[in-house]
């Protein structure tokens, strides 16, 4: 078996995201406990994909910070793939 998994999964707080002056994220905290499961819904251009961009670290948010436990361990799957 893997690491177990801590009480603290992610933890956002007060994360502010613009790009070319319009505001995709403003202000967004969350805790996302061990067990969570989690779905994010919106609009093409609303911001999903910077959202995990800046959880996985490949995006650094304008302000807020992200807080990963200590044994969590981010995979990803591009939503478009050249190679397919």
């Amino acid at each position: 078996p893997g690491e177990r998994l801590g009480d603290k999964v992610i933890e956002v707080k007060n994360l502010t995201k613009s790009f070319d002056g319009r505001v995709l994220i403003d202000d967004l905290s969350f805790n996302m406990p061990k067990g969570a499961i989690v779905g994010i819904i919106g609009a093409n251009g609303a911001g999903k994909s910077t959202l995990f961009k800046m959880l996985s670290g490949t995006e650094q948010p304008d302000s807020g910070t992200i807080e990963m436990g200590d044994t969590v361990k981010l995979a990803s799957v591009e939503q478009f793939r050249d190679s397919m």
